[in-house]
This record gives structure tokens, C-alpha cells and sequence, in this order.
């Protein structure tokens, strides 16, 4: 289920930058994705280890709330003229 929503963001990532600096954006993307799957996993052990399952959870949680907070505050940035016209003909089809 996690593939569909990596390819979108990548979609994203990319549409975000201009032509030149797509790939090193799309880059940097893959790897906080790698990282954030690898620092989550070990620390929600080291948790679940120490504290127990529950609050491995709870932190888990906890530590959502920042992305949540981000993407619901943050204004989505205009799209340049060109990619709007593209996505305006391609709907009129």
C-alpha cells in the first residue's frame, strides 16, 4: 500500500523544483523516505524494549503530529504559467 504513496510524493518532489534541480530534489525525497523507514523501525524497538509496546506506539504517534501539523498549516505554492496551462488542456480533453 506504501508504493503508491512514494510515487506521488515523488511526483510532487519533482513538480516542486525546477527542471535542473528535479533530480537532486527527487534525491533528497528517497533518502529521508530510507532514512525516516530505518530510524522509525530501530526506535520504535528501542522503545517498545524499554518502555513497552504501548508507548512505542504513543511516540510513534507523537512524533506524526509534526508532519500533520505542517501539511494542514502550509499553503499549497503556486504552479508556474506553464505547468497551469498544461493541466488546463489536458482537462478540457
Amino acid at each position: 500500500g506504501d508504493v503508491i504513496g512514494v510515487q506521488v510524493a515523488q511526483a510532487v518532489a519533482g513538480a516542486l523544483r525546477h527542471a535542473r534541480s528535479a533530480g537532486s530534489a527527487l534525491a533528497t525525497y528517497t533518502l529521508g523516505y530510507r532514512i525516516g523507514l530505518i530510524l522509525a523501525g530501530a526506535g520504535a524497538l528501542y522503545v517498545a524494549e524499554f518502555l513497552g509496546w504501548r508507548e512505542a506506539y504513543l511516540a510513534m504517534a507523537a512524533l506524526m503530529l509534526l508532519p500533520i501539523i505542517t501539511t494542514l498549516v502550509c499553503r499549497e505554492p503556486v504552479a508556474p504559467e506553464s505547468t497551469r496551462a498544461t493541466a488546463t488542456a489536458t482537462r478540457a480533453r
